[in-house]
């Protein structure tokens, strides 16, 4: 699904285009914008696959195998092992 959000600057660094953002607090331009996507159905549908296209880096997986990556690494160091693999 496309993403409307108040403009936090998070968003941006994290999400970048992947979402609409309308000003903190403005639920005028919330509703035009949620109404805009409503109205045209293929931009949101790109909205919303490039988000989900985001998403796909945080599939719980693909962050496990990172974080054990990451543990590995951390231990192997400790104990001294430092070859490149």
């Amino acid at each position: 699904l496309p993403v409307v959000a108040y403009n936090l600057p998070v968003y941006r660094e994290v999400f970048g285009d992947a979402l609409i953002t309308v000003p903190l607090g403005d639920t005028d331009a919330m509703a035009e914008q949620v109404t805009f996507l409503l109205r045209n159905p293929g931009i949101a549908k790109c909205l919303g696959e490039k988000g989900c296209q985001f998403m796909r880096r945080y599939d719980w997986c693909v962050v496990a195998t990172n974080e054990i990556e990451r543990i590995i690494g951390i231990i192997d160091h400790k104990l001294g092992n430092h070859s490149e693999s």
